[in-house]
């Protein structure tokens, strides 16, 4: 008896319609037809061999379609599952269809490729994270530090989980840097399949962590200082506020502290300020506490805690008042020995100018240069911006004998020229602030102010230049 290997391509049979785990109609069945025939001892009896049926090319492709247009991985497992029990049903030694088996593992592949979804790769989620735009959004808001100039120091995709057969989402974890911080961002990206890409969503941030790798920020600090002075309280009724508001600051000292309970920063500052004829000097200590986030958006930031002030911050000394002092109109009155008549203002226009060159300040004598408005002309019916007869009167090289305690006096110019008025020059301190007060008009006969003739008094506040 002669024994009849062959395949059965059958090019009739008609293409899968059933799915593929439908055991009564599946596409790719392998039926084994093995008939054994009797087999004896006898000579001229040869071993039947197993008859193997498959199915065609053609159906494979069509189950390959059909489960790629499916999308679900359960299915091609279940084809590759069938595939492989056709496989371990064949005999080991039968040497046929070497060709057909390698062009069914080929279909295996295609199959595979097709219902499979392409994988998700991690430098397509750092792009799609976009740490660039995430750090331009600004990652830290803290009032004293550094919210710019952050740098990506380090970005990494911690885990991708399945959230359905087409739909993944991707953990990153990112970690920037800049002058006063470490900020540690975690996010993740929500991806749904489409025509076989990988569609992101906006990413979310989950956290953002903010870790101090410096103390607060010294200009940061300083351009908050009303604030600093605010918190620093009184003594004896009198504010740091209204000592200092306008005053220099300088950062003479910052330190950071971390700790197991806490990170502080400390931070000395030299305050001064001159006011008219008294200055103020001391340092003033301010304290702070890095506060964590509480909210995914919250990365953290300094709090002003405390501040400490030195006793003498309080304490005013007598300034020098050598320099360049300016005169702000305060007001204008006018006299007659009979009536109050209109005012004249021509000493806004034409604010007073002194500059103190020397001073003695045992004896009181300055030597100065003056310059001001006097009011060489009668009354006016009323007010009046100027009017005829004002004019800027120069002085240079003036000696004037001030009390060296109080820096007030009065000086009458020597007789002389008067065509320019008659006028009268006093100096006032009230609660160190120095005014000059200058009365003015119609020189007399003498070249003084005459009783009983229209005089104009201005009053004016000096303020260092």
């Amino acid at each position: 008896m002669t024994t009849e290997e062959h395949i059965n391509l059958d090019e009739e049979q008609n293409p899968v319609e059933e799915d593929l785990h439908d055991e009564k109609d599946s596409s790719v069945e392998a039926e084994e037809a093995v008939s054994e025939e009797s087999v004896d001892d006898e000579p001229g009896h040869t071993q039947a061999r197993a008859t193997v049926v498959l199915g065609d090319e053609e159906e494979l492709a069509a189950a390959a379609e059909k489960a790629a247009a499916q999308e679900k991985p359960a299915a091609s497992a279940q084809l590759i599952n069938r595939i492989k029990a056709l496989f371990g049903r064949l005999p080991n030694w039968v040497p046929i269809a070497g060709l057909t088996l390698i062009g069914v593992v080929a279909i295996v592949a295609i199959v595979a490729t097709l219902v499979l979804p392409p994988s998700l790769t991690q430098d397509q989620i750092l792009s799609d994270f976009d740490a660039p735009s995430v750090a331009a959004k600004g990652l830290t808001n803290s009032v004293y530090a550094s919210n710019t100039g952050y740098r990506l120091k380090d970005e990494k995709v911690v885990s991708v989980s399945n959230n359905g057969a087409e739909a993944r989402v991707a953990t990153v974890k990112a970690t920037f840097v800049n002058e006063s911080f470490e900020v540690e961002v975690s996010a993740i990206i929500d991806y749904e399949l489409s025509d076989r890409t990988w569609m992101e969503h906006q990413p979310t941030i989950t956290e953002v962590k903010a870790t101090p790798i410096a103390g607060v920020n010294d200009d940061a600090v300083l351009a908050d200082i009303d604030t600093i002075l605010s918190a620093a309280g009184s003594q004896d009724g009198v504010t740091l506020e209204s000592i200092y508001t306008g005053g220099s600051f300088t950062v003479d000292k910052s330190t950071l502290d971390v700790g197991d309970d806490a990170t502080t920063s400390t931070v000395e500052i030299v305050a001064e300020r001159v006011r008219s004829l008294y200055k103020y000097s001391g340092t003033i200590t301010a304290h702070f506490e890095f506060v964590p986030g509480k909210a995914s958006s919250d990365a953290g930031s300094w709090k002003l805690v405390s501040v400490d002030v030195s006793d003498n911050a309080y304490a005013r000394s007598q300034a020098s008042i050598l320099g360049t002092w300016e005169g702000t109109l305060e007001s204008t009155e006018t006299s007659n020995f009979i009536l109050d008549i209109g005012r004249c203002w021509a000493g806004s226009s034409a604010p007073l100018s002194l500059e103190v060159t020397a001073f003695d300040p045992d004896s009181g004598q300055m030597t100065c240069n003056l310059s001001f408005v006097s009011h060489n002309h009668g009354g006016l019916g009323s007010d009046a911006d100027t009017t005829d007869g004002d004019a800027v009167v120069e002085i240079s090289d003036a000696t004037i004998m001030l009390d060296p305690d109080t820096l007030t006096g009065s000086w009458t110019p020597p007789t002389g020229d008067r065509s320019q008025g008659a006028y009268r020059v006093q100096f006032r301190n009230t609660d160190g602030v120095w005014r000059v007060i200058i009365t003015s008009g119609v020189a007399g006969s003498d070249g003084l102010l005459p009783f009983g003739y229209t005089t104009f008094t201005d009053t004016y506040v000096l303020e260092r230049v």
